[in-house]
Formats: C-alpha cells, structure tokens, sequence
C-alpha cells in the first residue's frame, strides 16, 4: 500500500524493517493490476527505485502489469521521464 500511494517514506521503513520481501517486488499482488515496481514508475520515484534495487538488486526490471506494461512504459505514460527513466534503464541494460 505505500508504494500505490506513494508514500516513500513508509516504503523505506518496509524496506529497512524487511516486512517486503524479494516476491514482493517480482509478483503482482492479488487483485491488483501493478506491481511494486510498477507503482514507483508510476510515480517517478527515482530515489525509491534506487533504494529498492540497492536491497533487491534481483528485481526483475522487465515484469509486466496485468495490462502487459512494463515499468518504464508505465513510466513513459505517466511522462515521468528524464532521470528516473534514464535510470531504469541502464538498469535494464544490465539484466
């Protein structure tokens, strides 16, 4: 529920307090159509994703929505380009 909301913040302390874990990341939760990773493209979090992959560094960069996006289609959509695209993808070059 942080990241649908954008509270990076509580994401952070999650993360810290190791209440996400690796299947959080690489799977879509029940009844939803976005990933975590999702929900930060979708907002352009650029420092959340970097704090993710530097605990998750196996997140699967290419998963698709329920509606096949990827995150950085997501990202392009919502126009959050720019650093955080440009990001994700030299980390996408990397998988």
């Amino acid at each position: 529920a942080a990241a649908k909301e954008g509270n990076w913040t509580l994401f952070k302390k999650r993360l810290h307090e190791a209440s996400l874990t690796f299947d959080d990341f690489n799977s879509l939760p029940p009844g939803r159509s976005f990933g975590v990773l999702h929900q930060i493209a979708y907002h352009g979090a650029l420092e959340a994703l970097q704090f993710a992959l530097e605990h998750y560094p196996r997140i699967d960069l290419k998963m698709r929505t329920k509606q096949g996006q990827t995150a950085a289609e997501v990202a392009a959509e919502e126009r959050n380009t720019g650093p955080f695209l440009d990001y994700l993808r030299e980390r996408l070059a990397l998988q």
